[in-house]
């Protein structure tokens, strides 16, 4: 695995827990089916559909914590 896919993984499920939301509750609140959500906590890419709907998942779930998506996008790419 890529050590900066890894860490970006990492982020984005720190940033889903310290806001204290399950992966589940997150799934449904952006359509997203968890088991991809999960695929990018853990920074398997190779999982994951081509980029351009997984950058639309980071829209979405960036809009959902309320954080800014265009850093999480940039870091993705």
């Amino acid at each position: 695995m890529n050590k900066g896919r890894e860490a970006f993984g990492q982020d984005l499920g720190r940033l889903r827990t310290e806001r204290g939301i399950s992966l589940e509750e997150m799934a449904s609140a952006t359509k997203v089916r968890a088991v991809l959500l999960r695929a990018l906590e853990e920074g398997r890419f190779e999982d994951l559909p081509p980029a351009v709907f997984v950058e639309g998942y980071l829209k979405a779930c960036a809009r959902f914590l309320g954080a800014d998506p265009k850093p999480l996008i940039e870091r993705y790419r």
